[in-house]
């Protein structure tokens, strides 16, 4: 992930009563479109937005699953079979923060 994309997740999912400006997501999103879908963006993005979820602040998290909606409802068709199998994968990831009792640690947050 480009420095400044990951600079515009940083301000789409910072912790404060603000929401999401549309501008940030829109240049998530238009990544999408920007970029052929023979290769997988979602590596980086998705590791990223899933660190999000799982911090403690609720903004974050909440922030955090808005994007993921925006990329899924609004990101180039090219992508979604990718974006799918990648959210599949993450699904089954072990949170090296979180302990191994009561939960195993996968995350599932749905």
């Amino acid at each position: 992930m480009s420095s400044e994309l990951e600079q515009v997740m940083l301000k789409s999912t910072r912790p404060d009563d603000t929401p999401v400006k549309t501008k940030h997501v829109e240049r998530l999103v238009g990544v999408t479109y920007q970029i052929s879908g023979k290769y997988d963006i979602y590596d980086a993005v998705l590791r990223k937005l899933w660190n999000k979820m799982a911090e403690k602040d609720m903004r974050t998290k909440l922030k955090s699953v808005y994007v993921l909606h925006r990329f899924a409802v609004d990101g180039g068709t090219d992508h979604q079979e990718a974006l799918k199998q990648r959210l599949r994968a993450l699904r089954k990831t072990k949170d090296p923060k979180r302990s191994s009792g009561g939960g195993g640690g996968t995350r599932d947050f749905y």
